[in-house]
Order: structure tokens, then sequence, then C-alpha cells
């Protein structure tokens, strides 16, 4: 199996994965940077968390779409989902630590995080989150099994949390400055609806 994986006949050219391969690189170009930049500062390091859950996430779709193999293509699911369980406790994580919060949110950070890994160990090691995979014109996609409801609300839950602390700390503080907050959550959603969103309309 791992060697199907790493073989050029198990890919075919899809033109559905060059966008989330270009992504992919972008992003974790643009947090290596920031976090060169920043020197290591938690700003930037919480950042850099964000970017790599979401190149990982970017990264192992494109090659799914592009496997012939359904074997293959579930490989990259699994590879996919050690970072996408994440990227909401990653997004709390830097929306906490760029406004300063995050000494008082201590225990919420790390239960967040401890789900994350939960259901990234469920969904690498079980079939409760991922059972199968549908086959759509452009390429293979995850189906959710049990777990996946549970999954989802703690993933909206999470972001709903990020966009509140925000709101909550930006009332406080007037004048906070809101364009980081804006862009990662407009980046966010874009990569939300393209993953999510785009199979539901097909």
């Amino acid at each position: 199996m791992i060697s199907q994986v790493f073989q050029l006949s198990s890919y075919v050219y899809n033109p559905y994965a060059i966008p989330p391969f270009l992504t992919a690189v972008a992003v974790l170009l643009l947090g290596t940077w920031i976090l060169i930049r920043e020197r290591g500062a938690s700003v930037g390091a919480s950042l850099f968390q964000v970017s790599l859950t979401l190149g990982i996430w970017f990264f192992a779709f494109s090659l799914m779409y592009s496997s012939k193999d359904k074997q293959v293509a579930f490989w990259w699911v699994k590879v996919a989902y050690i970072g996408v369980p994440f990227i909401p406790s990653a997004l709390y994580h830097f929306a906490t630590t760029s406004l300063r919060t995050n000494g008082r949110r201590r225990v919420w950070i790390w239960a967040s995080l401890t789900v994350s890994s939960v259901f990234s160990l469920c969904a690498v090691g079980t079939k409760a989150l991922i059972v199968d995979l549908y086959r759509y014109k452009w390429g293979f996609y995850p189906q959710y099994g049990w777990l996946g409801v549970p999954f989802l609300v703690f993933f909206f839950t999470m972001l709903v949390f990020s966009v509140l602390e925000y709101v909550s700390e930006n009332r406080s503080r007037p004048g906070l400055h809101r364009t980081p907050m804006r862009i990662l959550l407009f980046a966010f959603g874009v990569a939300f609806c393209y993953f999510v969103l785009m199979p539901l309309a097909l």
C-alpha cells in the first residue's frame, strides 16, 4: 500500500487538484515567512499552526483528488485528517493569542486541543469519522461516519468561539486592529466552502 502511494502511476492529472495544491504551498510559505519574521513570537507561532493545519489539509486533498485508486485516496484522507481536526483549535489559539487573552483562556485552549487530538486519532485509526469515500467526477471525497456530526458541531462551535472572542475584546477595547482576523476568517470561510459545501452542490 505504501509503495503505491509513492508511485507516480497511482495518480492522474486532475485540474481540480491544482487550486488546493497551490493554496497549500502559499499558506505554508506565508506561515513560515511570518514565523521567521516574528522570530518565533507567540502570535507568529500561533498563526504558523493555523497555516500548518490548513497546508496539510489542502496538500493531502490535492493528492486525494489526483488518486486513481480508492485505497491510495483513502490513505491521503487519513493524512489530511491529521491536520483538519486541529484547524478550529489552532484558529481559536491564534485568536486568543493575537488578542492577548490566551492566559485567561488557557483551559479552553487545552480542551479544544484535546478534542482535536481525539478526532484526529479516530480519523486516522478507525472508521468512526471517515467511513468511506465518495467518487465524484472531480475525484474522491470523504464520507463521514457516525462521528461526523459531533465533529462538525465541534468545528463550527470553535469557529464561533473564535469570532465571539474577537467581538468581545473589540467591544472592551475600541480601535482594536481588525485586519488580521478579518483576513483569516475570510480565508477560512473560502476553504471551508470549497471542501465541505462543494460536494453538496454537485
